[in-house]
């Protein structure tokens, strides 16, 4: 749906109003999980507008959030074996940027945190020439 800042007005009043979801979705020609979503957004953001956010890793209002990310992807957490650590899973670091940034949605976290991760990790590229001799770069993080 195109956003239309009317037409979310008009979805809410008539949700005031305590329409049924299908009613609201046949006056406004919508679908019902338009209605839905409205009401899910409303609980959870407080505001029934959908984020005009741009999904950027490079957007300056998402900044603290990758930052965050970044920090979880370091934590180690111990197993019940003595000496072994194993990083957060996705949906723990899911939890723990949820409670410090409420309004993020999942789509957004999977982006970042896909991001992020492949920051993590390292590329190489190796080239072969005469045998017996070989470069390698490494360009690091």
């Amino acid at each position: 749906m195109v956003y239309n800042k009317a037409l979310y007005d008009k979805i809410h009043k008539l949700l005031k109003k305590k329409v049924s979801h299908r009613e609201v979705a046949k006056q406004c020609s919508v679908n019902k999980n338009t209605v839905t979503a409205l009401i899910d957004r409303k609980m959870a953001t407080n505001s029934i507008y959908p984020s005009r956010l741009k999904l950027s890793a490079y957007n300056h209002d998402l900044k603290p959030i990758t930052t965050q990310i970044r920090y979880y992807l370091t934590i180690k957490r111990r197993t019940y074996e003595k000496h072994k650590h194993i990083s957060l899973t996705k949906q723990e670091i899911y939890v723990l940027i949820k409670h410090d940034f409420p309004n993020i949605s999942k789509r957004k976290f999977d982006y970042l945190h896909k991001s992020e991760s492949n920051k993590q990790r390292e590329g190489y590229l190796t080239l072969r020439y005469s045998p017996g001799y070989t470069v390698q770069f490494d360009w690091g993080k």
